[in-house]
């Protein structure tokens, strides 16, 4: 190959692990919120109950 198309390549490559880290950091804090709001609901599911019974 080329320099320049090795060059390219590179650059090419650089970019998509830039993307692939930005997903990674996007869906480690949906996870985060995901996981936040399902121990307010079990909270919340328990104090309905305890209401019930």
């Amino acid at each position: 190959m080329t320099e320049n198309t090795e060059n390219l390549l590179l650059e090419m490559l650089k970019g998509l692990r830039n993307e692939v880290r930005d997903f990674r950091v996007r869906f480690e804090n949906d996870m985060d919120d995901l996981k936040a709001r399902m121990s307010s609901l079990e909270s919340a599911m328990v104090g309905v109950k305890r209401e019930v019974m």
